[in-house]
């Protein structure tokens, strides 16, 4: 599935600037995964499948971001 994300035109260049184009729509990801799981609608499976991780990878990165 393919979600698309409205922002202010001036907001979306300032982020593109900071983290490039691609890499902004990685963060949207992560940011969504993160909280999913912090809000228990999401398992650690299911963010792992969702940013394309393995089990160490997903989580290493649940820890870094202080999710668990």
């Amino acid at each position: 599935m393919t979600v698309t994300l409205d922002m202010p035109e001036p907001l979306a260049q300032q982020l593109q600037a900071r983290w490039g184009a691609e890499a902004l729509s990685r963060r949207i990801l992560e940011a969504f995964a993160v909280e999913g799981y912090r809000q228990e609608f999401l398992t650690r499976h299911q963010v792992g499948e969702l940013l394309g991780l393995s089990l160490w990878e997903t989580e290493a990165f649940l820890k870094a971001h202080d999710a668990l």
